[in-house]
């Protein structure tokens, strides 16, 4: 080999972009309230001497690196739940019956659970759908089943075999004042807002309304909320108010936020905002009522990152392909909306 070649091979770098992507993280590390998402970009270099051509590169093969990204993946989210697991077995996190399985049993299943998903992903989304519908499934096991469910691609029978018991799941625990509870329950509404059809999603209404043992959480009607106005930015409506019952909880959860003197504390603005944000991408008249509200009681930062969102919102809708925003009535009834913030 000649020296050009060694030395080369010491300097030479060829490395090429692969993968690129948003992903949510799980687990219970993260601040109350918060959606935690991480950046990833992956490179690969590989470098091979070649006699005649000195030196050159090869592709990765596409399916072998997207199984290795896979798995690195569920790795890591399975580590964030083993995290969790420490915690629901602390002495006076929940009465002895919560906690009849060891951290060390869970820690096990988890093992079993990661070694399914790496070798046997379908089998694994099996096991998560069976360990969530079963009512003999221990509670501290199907919460972390229940935070698992966030990260898997289960097929569309599973989809309606799970969506019933996460709904059950979020409606008995929503209540609960332990923070595990509270963790997994926002996980559930992620996951069930995400897999409901449009067709289907009033039933997140019945999550909104109040009058339980104690009102909705903060951090559950804030996820909820969340999740409605990110359901409907993918997927437009075709037509204004196809959802009214679910437009008048938002509604009447929004004018309640907007109160002056609710609005300024903690995550009530937060709240507020995405309950706007929400109504008016269900293309719900009732927009122009709140727009109305805004003008009169919220300040003017409030109104100008309103304005932004809306507007955001109709890019994401006039971005989809086979979108005619022009004739689209929602886009219209949004726009005119826009339009009524007084930001300035």
């Amino acid at each position: 080999m000649s020296d050009s070649v060694g030395e080369k091979r010491g300097v030479g770098t060829y490395s090429e972009r692969l993968h690129q992507e948003r992903r949510r993280l799980l687990g219970s590390g993260l601040p109350a309230g918060a959606i935690g998402h991480v950046e990833t970009l992956v490179k690969l270099e590989l470098r091979y001497p070649n006699l005649k051509d000195e030196e050159s590169t090869t592709r990765a093969n596409s399916t072998w690196f997207r199984e290795f990204r896979e798995k690195d993946n569920i790795r890591k989210e399975l580590d964030k739940l083993r995290d969790s697991v420490t915690r629901i077995a602390e002495p006076g996190r929940a009465p002895e019956s919560e906690t009849a399985l060891t951290s060390a049993a869970l820690d096990d299943r988890l093992s079993g659970l990661s070694h399914l998903l790496e070798r046997n992903p379908s089998a694994a989304a099996s096991t998560v759908v069976e360990g969530i519908t079963d009512p003999n499934t221990d509670h501290p096991w199907r919460r972390l089943l229940v935070i698992a469910a966030e990260g898997i691609r289960f097929t569309d029978e599973q989809d309606r075999e799970v969506l019933p018991a996460l709904l059950e799941f979020v409606v008995g625990f929503r209540d609960s004042n332990d923070r595990e509870d509270q963790i997994a329950v926002c996980s559930a509404i992620r996951t069930y807002v995400g897999l409901t059809p449009t067709a289907q999603i009033e039933s997140v209404a019945a999550l909104l309304e109040p009058g339980h043992r104690a009102s909705p959480s903060l951090d559950t009607l804030l996820e909820t909320v969340k999740m409605i106005a990110r359901k409907f930015a993918a997927n437009p409506p075709a037509t204004p108010n196809e959802h009214p019952a679910l437009s008048r909880e938002l509604e009447r959860l929004a004018v309640a936020y907007l109160n002056p003197h609710v609005l300024p504390h903690g995550k009530n603005a937060a709240l507020a905002m995405n309950a706007v944000q929400a109504v008016a991408a269900l293309a719900s008249p009732g927009i122009h009522g709140l727009i109305a509200e805004v003008n009169t009681c919220c300040p003017t930062w409030f109104r100008q990152q309103l304005q932004r969102r809306l507007r955001n919102l109709l890019k994401q809708w006039d971005a989809r392909p086979g979108e005619r925003t022009a004739d689209h009535e929602p886009t219209n009834l949004v726009q005119e909306a826009v339009d009524r913030l007084q930001a300035d």
